[in-house]
């Protein structure tokens, strides 16, 4: 679509952003469960250490951040973004 086409579309409502959001909010679970909590439990069961809280709170912005940055440079937009513009269309 060209941006004179999407100018033309209807913005989206209150409660399909609200979707979005939460569509949004479930894929960074499953983000921070692969790169985060995998991690850190098979760390915890198989050496019995944990990382401390000033590192879990960087790794856990920094694999965030990289998610973001790495989809919005491959895209332009996140894996929702993406779903609730190809709906709208």
């Amino acid at each position: 679509m060209t941006p004179a086409e999407l100018s033309q579309l209807q913005p989206p409502s209150f409660w399909r952003r609200v979707c979005c959001s939460l569509y949004e909010q479930l894929v960074l679970l499953g983000v921070i469960a692969i790169t985060f909590l995998v991690p850190n439990l098979a760390l915890g069961m198989l050496f019995g250490i944990s990382l401390p809280s000033w590192l879990t709170f960087f790794y856990l912005y920094a694999v965030l951040g990289i998610y973001f940055v790495w989809y919005w440079c491959k895209s332009g937009q996140t894996l929702a973004s993406e779903t609730h513009q190809s709906s709208r269309l």
